[in-house]
């Protein structure tokens, strides 16, 4: 049996040899060198050269499935929550700017300046009251955990003007 697989091969071996993008001369001249170290059948060669580009290939599915994975992993961190600076001033008696908008879950940066009076920034929904004087700036953060709209405002009645102060805070849902 051995003697006529060595002389011609059978139709399925040459197809499972074409399969793995070979011609069969070249995987006999490579298999030579093995077949004369090992002392093997031609059978027993294929068998375990083919074996080895399975395992082979094998492994190059496992690593380009491992790097789809950590893309996608990276593309999903790539749109998460971002950091969002605003600078907002409180002046004789608005906010500029009067809106601020940012994706839930970003982490929202406010530095906060007046340059005429003592004003506040209050959000009641986020629990934040800061307050600021001239010449001294503040600066805080929070996470826009909450969808919507949120009215923001000064809260010192210092002045009559500082109840009019009004801005608003819209977190835009993710998607």
């Amino acid at each position: 049996m051995s003697r006529s697989v060595r002389s011609r091969p059978s139709q399925s071996l040459c197809v499972l040899v074409q399969a793995q993008g070979l011609c069969l001369s070249e995987f006999r001249d490579a298999c030579s060198e093995q077949r004369r170290a090992a002392q093997l059948p031609f059978t027993e060669a294929l068998y375990s050269s083919y074996n080895r580009r399975s395992m082979a290939a094998h492994g190059a599915i496992s690593r380009a499935l491992i790097f789809l994975a950590l893309a996608v992993v990276c593309a999903a961190q790539d749109q998460g929550p971002t950091e969002k600076p605003f600078a907002v001033t409180a002046h004789r008696f608005a906010f500029e700017p009067a809106r601020i908008e940012v994706n839930q879950d970003d982490l929202v940066k406010i530095d906060l300046r007046t340059t005429d009076i003592a004003h506040s920034l209050t959000i009641d929904a986020y629990r934040i009251a800061k307050r600021v004087e001239p010449g001294h700036p503040v600066t805080f953060e929070f996470r826009a955990d909450h969808a919507g709209t949120f009215p923001y405002y000064c809260n010192l009645q210092l002045e009559d003007g500082c109840r009019r102060m009004r801005g608003e805070l819209v977190v835009r849902p993710r998607r």
